[in-house]
């Protein structure tokens, strides 16, 4: 059951004045609706209709528990609709009666002049006050239980609802009143200007560029050179959090993989209140289903590992790594946008990758919507079968391609790609437009923030630690994404106390956290058996930059990366430098400490972790070192990011374990499914490593090499 909303240019619901300006109040029997709508009319200088006191009581001449014990439940419904799609105001505050939303043709009406604004209460709540008030004129009381009248009513609030004001557990009147009023504002602030994105290069000026959601979805890299983030970002109380723990059991009660479906969308209601929770809910869902795309029932399992470490598995997706939480989500909400925003110009995907983004966007954009992909790798900078998950896709819509050098001339090349106005406006000319899907988009890097989240939330349900109680992060650490979105997601109010950057032996990142200074000028890149964090030149730290500095001096970040792109490195102020110490803490690993320690885990736990894994596992051990002569720090809870699955690297893998690898892809796959390990082979892995190689260009180390070729294929599809 869709609601029939009206789209503003961004593709979001909108307020007109003249046609929506009513504030509609809903929700199960119980909730507040009436106390709270009289408060809003009063607060807001606006009418204010009960629609059991103010429609029904005086439409029927009598009271509405004697009209329901007359008509029965599925009459009473019907009569009851029909009153509400006879009323026609505006500028009014609606409070809707508990069973309202069971009349689909009414709840139209409804929005159809107004915001429904749902207040989603704990059903715990809801039952005891419902007890205490000893009410008798509930649609379905006569022969359902209370739990399973607003269980199943559920489904209908969840169907109409624009806005979602989520109460905290005990709510009282006046916390269910302000939070209501919160939302209307922060809905109507957002209405009134949805330009809310700003470039990490602007200068802070009235006149600076800034876009909508959608439109930084879509363009991917601001025209200055920088990266867009959003100018305000959500805060949630404790109460919240406490709350968004119930939500989960509440979810997993109803179906594997509810949990983090449902919590992904609560969180996403607030981080992109631009796009419709109707459509937020239909991209949630797609992405993350269970068997069909991700293959453990929690999506993002947290498992115990050894001690006070935990391991957060982000590889259970389709292409067995972290990205594909960002790539099942971001090509539909791209998707969408491009068909709102530029509905006559043909997108097509531009990437880099490492070794994970690669496969990832391949499989998203390819098996989700109808938009072109072009992917570049370095030839010999990913691991054999990442290599194998791309180079063997059958799409039609999808050019790979391995380029003769390392990522970050790939990812450069990328970026100069974009700022070529001669090339850019040559696609142009037969309708075609070129966008990102690195890390570099917001809409890649917003779905991260979930799982942290997620993670977080989940050991609380667990009762492995109580909420509030702190919690260290280890993140393996290349183009400062994965680790950035832990950062919005501690900013958010998740209490992480250290976040700690785990680098491999190209390890500038570290050097930068600890010296504040960002110097690749005697560097070269080296492989590692860790290449999806091979990686010099860091994208999103300037982003991070961007958040620690104060408004004053934001114009230095600017400064910063021309510098580093002229003169190959660059030294931050002592304030910015003294914010990344509090908050971050870094260590490197080198490949045969790499390789000790999956040896060393898999010893004492029968767990095989990735070398990029295994990275994290070294630099977190290091760190509890540090920690070992502080009393009373040694039992913080650690979470390490598990960010691929061991069966893309098999060789370092198998070496580490004690066992001499084969020759070919195919028989390592065989040879790791024999070692009975934690966790199974990945089915989607081994599928890939035994399909036929259908991608077999290779550009030499030159943008023009690099642009011929992508023209060349978007000319095939859309020159006529």
């Amino acid at each position: 059951m869709e609601p029939n909303n009206e789209t503003g240019v961004d593709g979001t619901a909108t307020i007109n004045p003249k046609v929506k300006s009513n504030i509609i109040l809903m929700g199960p029997p119980g909730s507040g609706k009436t106390s709270c709508g009289r408060r809003i009319g009063e607060k807001l200088k606006m009418k204010w209709i009960d629609v059991d006191d103010d429609l029904l009581e005086k439409e029927w001449k009598c009271p509405v528990s004697q009209k329901l014990s007359e008509l029965g439940d599925e009459l009473f419904v019907k009569e009851e609709g029909k009153v509400l799609r006879s009323l026609n105001v505006e500028n009014t505050v609606i409070s809707l009666t508990g069973s309202n939303p069971l009349d689909e043709e009414a709840m139209k009406h409804m929005k159809e002049g107004g915001i429904v604004y749902y207040l989603d209460v704990y059903d715990q709540d809801i039952l005891e006050r419902l007890e205490k008030m000893k009410v008798n004129r509930i649609v379905g009381q006569g022969s359902k239980s209370l739990s399973s009248i607003l269980a199943y009513r559920k489904s209908f609030y969840e169907s109409f609802y624009d806005v979602r004001v989520l109460l905290g557990i005990n709510a009282s009147a006046d916390q269910v009143f302000e939070h209501t009023l919160e939302a209307i504002e922060r809905y109507r602030k957002l209405q009134e200007n949805t330009k809310t994105f700003s470039s990490t290069r602007s200068l802070g000026k009235e006149d600076d560029l800034r876009l909508s959601f959608g439109e930084v979805v879509l363009q991917g890299l601001s025209p200055d050179g920088g990266l867009y983030l959003p100018e305000h970002t959500p805060s949630f109380h404790s109460w919240e959090l406490e709350r968004l723990v119930k939500v989960i059991e509440e979810a997993e009660k109803e179906g594997e993989s509810n949990g983090y479906r449902t919590l992904a969308l609560r969180l996403l209601e607030r981080w992109a209140p631009e796009v419709h929770p109707s459509l937020l809910k239909q991209f949630i869902d797609n992405a993350y289903q269970f068997p069909n795309r991700f293959d453990h029932k929690d999506v993002a399992p947290v498992a115990h590992l050894e001690g006070n470490q935990y391991l957060l598995e982000l590889f259970h997706g389709p292409t067995a790594s972290f990205k594909d939480f960002a790539l099942q989500l971001f090509p539909q909400i791209f998707d969408h946008y491009s068909k709102i925003l530029t509905p006559n110009t043909q997108f097509a995907i531009l990437v880099s990758t490492s070794g994970d983004t690669g496969s990832a966007t391949v499989h998203g954009f390819c098996e989700q919507t109808p938009i072109p992909v072009i992917c570049l790798y370095p030839e010999d900078g990913v691991s054999p079968v990442q290599k194998y998950q791309m180079v063997t896709s059958s799409s039609s819509n999808l050019s790979v391609m391995g380029v003769e050098s390392d990522f970050d001339f790939c990812q450069s090349s990328i970026k100069s790609i974009f700022n070529d106005t001669h090339f850019t406006h040559g696609l142009a000319q037969f309708g075609v437009k070129l966008s990102a899907a690195n890390s570099i988009n917001w809409g890649r890097l917003l779905p991260q923030v979930l799982y942290h989240t997620w993670a977080y939330l989940l050991m609380v349900k667990r009762g492995e630690i109580k909420l509030g109680e702190e919690i260290d992060v280890c993140v393996p650490t290349g183009n400062f994404g994965n680790i950035l979105s832990a950062l919005y997601a501690k900013m958010a109010g998740i209490p992480f106390r250290k976040l700690i950057c785990a680098a491999n032996e190209n390890d500038v990142l570290r050097e930068f956290l600890q010296t504040g200074t960002y110097d690749i000028r005697t560097r070269n890149l080296k492989k590692t058996s860790s290449p999806s964090i091979d990686i010099l030149k860091s994208s999103n730290l300037e982003r991070l930059l961007f958040l620690l500095s104060s408004k004053e001096k934001r114009f230095r970040i600017r400064q910063y990366f021309e510098s580093l792109e002229k003169d190959k490195h660059f030294t931050i102020d002592a304030d910015l430098k003294a914010e990344i110490d509090w908050i971050f803490w870094t260590g490197s690993c080198n490949d045969a400490q790499t390789q000790e320690t999956i040896t060393k885990v898999f010893k004492s736990t029968k767990t095989v972790l990735d070398p990029h894994t295994a990275v994290a596992k070294f630099v977190a051990d290091e760190y509890d070192k540090t920690l070992s002569l502080q009393e009373g720090e040694k039992d913080t809870k650690l979470v390490i990011c598990s960010t691929a699955h061991y069966s893309k690297f098999p060789c370092p893998v198998l070496s580490a374990v004690g066992v001499e690898p084969l020759n070919t892809v195919a028989e390592q796959i065989a040879q790791l499914k024999e070692l009975k390990a934690y966790p199974q082979m990945h089915k989607e892995v081994e599928k890939a490593c035994t399909s036929q190689i259908l991608h077999k260009k290779v550009c030499g180390p030159k943008v023009e090499d690099i642009k011929s070729e992508v023209e060349g294929f978007l000319q095939s599809k859309y020159k006529k």
